[in-house]
């Protein structure tokens, strides 16, 4: 049996909010004692599965709370005395959890798993599309949530509770196949809860965009069967497969071959009328989609060796078509133009004659660079000019040319006369001599006719006479300056000279050399002969002087014994331009007595290594 005290516990206070901080005060227990000054001890004897605790008459919570779950708890308080018998009383108190606010606690999508974005097929996904629908994990049941991207999207948005395509384009499963976006839940009083949700992409078959070629040009005349590039397809689907084939293909010019394009026939640069050429190709991959494209390829110039060499006369040659010169023309004289033909246009070429020293070209010219003389050629009177060009590439061609020579009039060569020494007793019109006219035109008649007329001779055809009378003359040498003219009047000037001799006088002087020959490259001054003269009086004293020194080539110097001198030269000889002089020395003595006489000076050659 209990004993009770007068009155039972109670509490100020039973509610309290869900989600209150533990150790959160509820109320303060309190009861009536008829004895005073005695101590109540105050004791739960259910604290709700250990929710309360009761210290000293605080009534404080223990662990969380939560409405949705429990809305209210049954205590009981039992407060005791500390009389004896120690009397006590019981109290059950309802202590009620108040509903508070709770935050969501999760996010959930439903979807998330579309096909990309594609312009061609209804298949893919386009603006407007719905992606999922959000809903929220909130035990406030019945509340509505907003719904936000964090830090926005420029691809999707959120309509109401749903996600939605805003910008289709961008979503391509080749480039990205997996999007992952923060979006935020947020219940009427502020709370939210943000959850990561992920966009799934599904590859979609698209059409190729594009057509590329490796190589867009190939040189002009490849062989067919010529590779000009490899074939490659711009497609969205990265590992699609695709086939080529040719839309159009001018002049036939290409083939397609699996993914290669080829030369399938000849194509020459310079009459190609368009350039680059246009081909038109179609890709198409392995679910059917197609697409295509034109493409420039260019042909290319390749340097093609010259074909032929075209020598235009300067003159017709008569009633032939050949290429005539007539002899004896001067250097430099255009003979004709040259013309080097080049399947390369504005390739006018370099060209030269390769084995003959008679003809050269300048400018395109070919022109006189030697001597021409028909005489001298043999019967044909052709002279075989091989000439060579060279493109701007390198590449040559060689022709030979026959070029005819035709016989010209020759101006005489060389005059000499027949005699010419004169005895001083010779009578008016007598004799001298006749004149020698050297001509290569061995039909050509010949006229020589004298330049001073003061002269001691005259001439008549070809015949000199003496003019005046020559008794006082045996001084010295006369030169006689003489031309003679061939029948086309082409003269040929010279100067002979005429020895006028004292028979009595010439005859008792004798002239002698007694060497008439001398090596080639010798010195200046070098020993050619001793010159000695004699006459019938040993005493008698010499001069001695060259009348003729072959312009300048020798000199007298004295001996080494009297009425002699020695012949030197006056700079050293080549063999090989000059082998043979002519040297006239006269000697005079006392009395007026005078005589010379002619030497030949041979030159020797030495062999050079």
């Amino acid at each position: 049996m209990f004993v009770f005290l007068a009155g039972p516990p109670t509490i100020s206070s039973s509610v309290i909010y869900e989600n209150a901080s533990l150790g959160t005060a509820i109320g303060i227990v309190n009861s009536s004692d008829v004895d005073s000054g005695q101590e109540i001890i105050y004791s739960l004897l259910t604290d709700a599965g250990d929710r309360f605790r009761l210290v000293g008459g605080e009534l404080t919570l223990h662990s969380k709370l939560n409405y949705e779950e429990t809305s209210s708890f049954r205590l009981t308080v039992e407060a005791k005395d500390d009389g004896s018998p120690r009397l006590s009383s019981i109290s059950v108190f309802n202590i009620t959890v108040m509903d508070c606010n709770d935050p969501p606690t999760g996010l959930l999508f439903s979807g998330g798993v579309i096909p990309e974005f594609s312009e061609h097929t209804p298949a893919g996904t386009q603006n407007g599309s719905v992606i999922g629908n959000f809903s929220t994990v909130d035990e406030d049941l019945g509340q509505s949530h907003v719904y936000s991207i964090v830090g926005g999207s420029e691809v999707v948005f959120i309509n109401k509770s749903s996600l939605v395509v805003a910008w289709a384009e961008r979503l391509n499963f080749e480039l990205r196949d997996l999007w992952t976006l923060k979006v935020r839940s947020t219940d009427p009083f502020g709370e939210s809860v943000t959850s990561s949700v992920e966009i799934r992409l599904l590859d979609v078959n698209e059409n190729p965009s594009g057509i590329l070629l490796s190589a867009d040009a190939f040189l002009e005349h490849a062989p067919l069967g010529t590779v000009v590039g490899s074939l490659s397809a711009r497609d969205p689907d990265l590992h699609d497969n695709h086939t080529f084939a040719l839309v159009s293909n001018p002049s036939g010019v290409f083939s397609v071959e699996g993914r290669t394009l080829k030369i399938f026939a000849d194509v020459d640069f310079e009459t190609t009328i368009k350039n680059p050429l246009i081909v038109v190709l179609r890709t198409t991959d392995r679910a059917g989609l197609s697409f295509e494209q034109a493409l420039n390829i260019t042909v290319l110039d390749k340097n093609e060796a010259p074909t032929d060499i075209i020598l235009h006369p300067e003159k017709p040659c008569g009633s032939s078509s050949g290429i005539c010169v007539e002899e004896n023309e001067r250097i430099g004289y255009r003979v004709g133009d040259i013309t080097m033909a080049d399947p390369d246009h504005n390739d006018p070429g370099i060209c030269d004659v390769v084995n003959d020293d008679v003809f050269k070209i300048e400018n395109g010219a070919v022109l006189v660079n030697g001597d021409i003389n028909f005489e001298a050629l043999d019967s044909s009177r052709v002279i075989s000019v091989e000439i060579r060009c060279r493109d701007k590439g390198g590449l040559i061609i060689e022709m030979s040319f026959n070029i005819s020579v035709l016989d010209a009039n020759d101006a005489p060569s060389a005059v000499s006369l027949s005699h010419q020494v004169v005895s001083s007793n010779a009578s008016v019109g007598s004799l001298v001599g006749s004149f020698i006219v050297v001509d290569e035109d061995p039909s050509d008649s010949h006229v020589c006719y004298l330049l001073d007329p003061e002269s001691l001779f005259r001439v008549s055809g070809l015949q000199l006479f003496v003019e005046k009378p020559l008794t006082n003359a045996t001084s010295s040498r006369h030169p006689i300056h003489v031309f003679c003219s061939d029948d086309k009047r082409i003269s040929f000037p010279t100067t002979l000279y005429i020895e006028v001799r004292s028979n009595l006088l010439s005859a008792k002087m004798n002239i002698s050399l007694d060497s008439t020959d001398v090596k080639e490259n010798e010195p200046a001054g070098s020993v050619i002969g001793h010159v000695t003269a004699r006459t019938s009086d040993p005493n008698d004293t010499l001069v001695f002087q060259l009348d003729d020194d072959a312009n300048g080539t020798f000199a007298l110097v004295s001996g080494n014994a009297v009425n002699s001198r020695d012949l030197v030269t006056t700079r050293p000889l080549d063999y090989e331009k000059e082998n043979e002089y002519n040297v006239v020395i006269r000697v005079y003595g006392s009395g007026g007595a005078t005589n010379f006489e002619v030497f030949r000076i041979q030159v020797r050659n030495i062999l050079q290594y």
